[in-house]
C-alpha cells in the first residue's frame, strides 16, 4: 500500500500543486530575478587596500562602464583594471546570458534547457567569485547583487534537478514497468 493514499484528499492535492509550482512555475522566477539582480550593486573593488574604493552592478560589467577604483599604484601586485576589463564584463556577460536563456527555455517548458542554463550560470558565478576573491584577483567585497544571483541559480538548479529526476522515474516506469 502507499503511503499517498493514507493521506487525505485536500493535502495530497496541495502537494501536486507545490511539485507542479517547482517544476513549472519557479523556475522562470528565480530566472527572471537572477537577471534583474544585475541590477543590484554587485561588489566594491579597491586597489591594494586603499580608500579609493569603486562599487560596480553586473549592467556596468557587462556594459565596460564600471567605474575604476583609482589610480594604480606601482607597488600594488593586484591590479584591479586588469579583471574589471576582461574577465569581470565576460564571467557577467555569461551569467547574464544563462539567465535570459534560462527565463526563456523555462517560460515555454523546455525539459533539458533550464537546468544547463542553471549551471553554466552558477559555473560562471563561481569562477567570478573565486577570481575576485581570491588571491590572485582584485581585493573585492561582494554586495546583493552577487549573492541574490547565486542563491537564484542555486534554488533553479535543484528546482531542474528535482523536475529531471521525477521525469527519468516517469521513463523508466513507462519503458520498464519500473516501480
Amino acid at each position: 500500500m502507499r503511503a499517498s493514499s493514507t493521506v487525505p484528499a485536500p493535502i495530497a492535492r496541495a502537494g501536486v500543486v507545490v511539485r507542479r509550482a517547482v517544476a513549472f512555475g519557479l523556475t522562470p522566477v528565480l530566472f527572471a530575478v537572477a537577471g534583474l539582480a544585475f541590477l543590484l550593486p554587485g561588489a566594491t573593488v579597491s586597489a591594494c587596500g586603499l580608500s579609493n574604493d569603486s562599487t560596480f552592478t553586473g549592467i556596468q560589467l557587462v556594459t565596460h562602464t564600471a567605474p575604476s577604483p583609482g589610480p594604480y599604484v606601482y607597488e600594488c601586485t593586484n591590479d584591479p583594471s586588469g579583471w574589471l576589463n576582461l574577465w569581470g564584463p565576460l564571467l557577467a556577460a555569461i551569467v547574464l546570458t544563462a539567465a535570459v536563456l534560462g527565463f526563456l527555455l523555462s517560460a515555454i517548458h523546455a525539459r533539458a534547457g533550464p537546468g544547463w542554463c542553471a549551471a553554466m550560470g552558477l559555473l560562471a558565478l563561481l569562477f567570478a567569485g573565486a577570481s575576485f576573491l581570491g588571491p590572485f584577483g582584485p581585493a573585492a567585497d561582494p554586495h546583493s547583487g552577487y549573492w541574490v544571483v547565486l542563491l537564484a541559480f542555486v534554488t533553479a538548479g535543484v528546482s531542474q534537478l528535482i523536475r529531471s529526476r521525477r521525469s527519468v522515474r516517469e521513463y523508466l516506469r513507462s519503458v520498464r514497468g519500473f516501480r
